[in-house]
């Protein structure tokens, strides 16, 4: 018999940290003994509404279900699920003894793993945390505390071993949250239902005798309720913010929606998730290393090594000025060498390269000796500007954060080639199949829209007179420049296109229109609204309203819902105060059906009154951009100037944008 004080809901898988002891490690078999559980309480917080509640895992082995763990569960390093080389090891066996979850994990032997077992071995990397999915819970409630939540059937998924402790709170949330059905039993009630319940007897009391709680506490006055619609609606805005955050700074730098999703379910902050974003570019636009026959440390005296060190050097000290993350402070190595003067720190490099450059030179002097050997021109000096110059404008074309990518999809381009986006169909609908019959075979519609990269550049002068009165805030500002007129541009263009067709949008070509139409089009689009109207609640509604009885092209309903709310600067306070979450109210009647489920956006491009809605381009794209394949993004280059004294710097960039679809946009001309 079910329950009656069962209730089904859903749960993300959860993580917590565990421990292990060193001196079990088996040299011989790569093996070591790990406690992965002791059952131990840790607080989390139920962001859906906003509550705080105790987590305790039941380590009865009738509750623990160990089938994965047994079945070989992978050892990893930070929970990193998407990457196959982020497995280091796999579980052999998992049992419950003493009231501990014990497992004996074993490593790999492969080369690349080796410096992880090391320092496992030597109890340098000695955090471990579990991910685990909770399919039942128990919970007993008492008045002034916190409920608690024990799980009775949980099972265990993988072993990770972290430089730092997991946070108690961190389960696996993020925009899309992998999600398991979970039964929650009510063992207890709040102490507050006391009185209430007065008459009524404990279903493990069939005396009917008063419960425990009723024996040693009284009844107090309930405190005043929560407002937990609006702890909920906030709780569930910051993390769509913080998800959303991320989500558009690793799409702008093109590493990828896996990179995104792992820093969203790690419950990375945007600030710590912006560092990491910095890091894993560089780590991917690391030069490889040239191969040698011999490799013990590294020699001052290699060129290759001279050149990175000066490359850091001017790094360090070209950002030396700067605020935050944008700092990079100088490695061991470079240290010395970023104390120097721009023009001396080459010249050290050109010595090292075997070029004959005289000491005690400064200023102009040094410049002429360094162009009468070419240095500057045939030299290693316009790679080393270059890459520090890209590092420095990486970081702050990360930081921005155009408009337009919240409502337009990143897509690749190989070529400068028009590159045909095709929007599919539904599969056929299937037909019935008679006794001796055979299957019939169906279509899926199409329809294309094409959209080439184009290349954009600029060039710059780093003039002779900068370089030898060392203006290394010149040089620090010009690639910080370079990136926010980059995302400027991407922006300026983007919207130049978006208000083509005197406001109705780039033309928009399906199979039944091969003329095409404006993606705002009332007759055939079916998704602009004319005759303006303001923001409110029944006119956004019919806007969602249309959106939801969008059809594709087989005619099937789409059920497209707006995630954004899209507007000129003129109308952005309207919008803002119409998609808070903090305002309530007066009566139910004026309650806003949208708080919390549309994020205002605004552009200073727009201009007027009206106002779009768009869904998130994840889920139905209308919009489209990219880099072409290999320039992920603006460049710097230079080289040495040809009409003047000096090094020329030129920005390109390889970009396009453009549209594919109208069903996930809506246009009203406001009021």
């Amino acid at each position: 018999m079910a329950d009656p004080a069962a209730r089904p809901g859903t749960m993300p898988v959860q993580r917590r940290d565990a421990s292990f002891v060193p001196a079990s490690f088996d040299e011989a078999k790569r093996t070591m003994e790990v406690v992965w559980s002791k059952g131990a309480p840790v607080q989390r917080t139920d962001w859906w509404n906003g509550k705080r509640y105790t987590e305790t895992l039941s380590l009865d082995a009738a509750h623990v279900d160990l089938s994965r763990m047994n079945a070989g569960a992978p050892v990893l390093l930070d929970h990193r699920v998407y990457e196959a080389d982020a497995i280091i090891g796999v579980v052999e066996k998992a049992w419950i003894a003493d009231g501990e979850g014990r497992a004996i994990v074993r490593f790999s032997e492969v080369p690349e793993v080796q410096r992880y077992v090391t320092q496992i071995r030597e109890g340098v990397l000695r955090n471990i945390s579990i991910t685990y999915q909770v399919r039942k819970f128990e919970i007993t409630e008492e008045e002034g505390k916190d409920p608690v939540y024990r799980a009775v059937d949980w099972m265990p998924w993988e072993v990770s071993f972290l430089p730092v402790g997991a946070d108690p709170d961190a389960g696996s949330r993020g925009a899309k949250p992998q999600e398991f059905p979970v039964e929650i039993v009510t063992r207890g009630q709040p102490a507050r239902h006391i009185q209430e319940q007065a008459n009524m007897s404990d279903p493990k009391n069939t005396a009917g005798q008063p419960g425990p709680a009723e024996q040693t506490r009284a009844a107090v006055p309930p405190p005043a309720a929560p407002d937990e619609n609006g702890i909920r609606a906030s709780a569930i805005e910051a993390e769509r913010k913080r998800a959303a955050d991320i989500r558009t700074r690793v799409r702008s730098v093109g590493l990828g929606e896996e990179f995104a999703d792992d820093l969203v379910s790690r419950n990375i902050e945007a600030p710590a998730a912006a560092q990491m974003i910095v890091d894993e570019l560089a780590k991917r636009a690391a030069p490889a290393a040239k191969p040698h026959n011999v490799s013990v440390g590294y020699s001052p005296e290699d060129p290759d090594v001279s050149r990175a060190v000066a490359g850091e050097a001017l790094l360090a000290r070209a950002t030396r000025n700067l605020q935050g993350d944008q700092r990079v402070a100088p490695t061991d190595r470079s240290r010395e060498l970023a104390g120097l003067p721009l023009l001396e720190v080459l010249a050290e490099h050109a010595r090292v390269c075997g070029v004959k450059i005289a000491r005690g030179l400064r200023g102009a002097p040094l410049y002429d000796a360094l162009m009468e050997q070419r240095t500057l021109a045939t030299g290693d000096f316009p790679l080393i500007l270059s890459a520090a110059s890209n590092k420095i404008m990486v970081k702050a074309y990360m930081l921005a954060a155009p408009t337009y990518r919240r409502i337009a999809a990143r897509r690749s381009f190989a070529d400068f080639k028009p590159h045909n986006f095709l929007r599919f169909g539904d599969f056929p609908a299937p037909a019935q199949k008679n006794e001796a019959g055979e299957f019939t075979y169906g279509a899926i519609s199409e329809a294309r829209n094409q959209i080439s990269a184009e290349e954009f550049g600029r060039i710059v002068r780093l003039t002779r007179r900068m370089l030898v009165n060392d203006d290394m805030d010149a040089f620090s500002q010009l690639p910080a420049m370079a990136a926010r007129r980059s995302a400027d541009f991407e922006n300026r263009q983007f919207f130049a296109m978006f208000a083509l067709n005197a406001g109705a949008g780039p033309t928009i070509f399906e199979k039944n229109m091969p003329s095409g139409r404006a993606l705002f089009h009332a007759a055939d689009h079916g998704n602009y609204v004319s005759s303006g109207t303001v923001i409110d609640v029944t006119n956004v509604g019919l806007g969602r309203a249309a959106m939801m009885k969008q059809k594709s092209l087989d005619g099937l309903l789409l059920n497209t819902v707006p995630r954004f709310l899209l507007t000129s600067p003129d109308k952005y306070t309207v919008a803002e105060q119409f998609c808070a979450v903090n305002i309530m109210p007066a009566t139910d009647a004026n309650a806003n059906p949208f708080k919390g489920k549309l994020e205002p956006l605004a552009d200073a491009s727009l201009t007027g009154n009206a106002w779009h809605l768009f869904a998130d381009p994840s889920e139905s794209e209308v919009f489209v951009y990219g880099y072409l394949d290999g320039f992920e993004g603006p460049r710097l280059l230079t080289k040495e100037g040809f009409t003047t004294a000096g090094m020329d710097m030129l920005l390109a960039i390889d970009w396009a944008c453009g549209a594919v679809d109208y069903r996930g946009a809506y246009k009203n001309a406001g009021a």
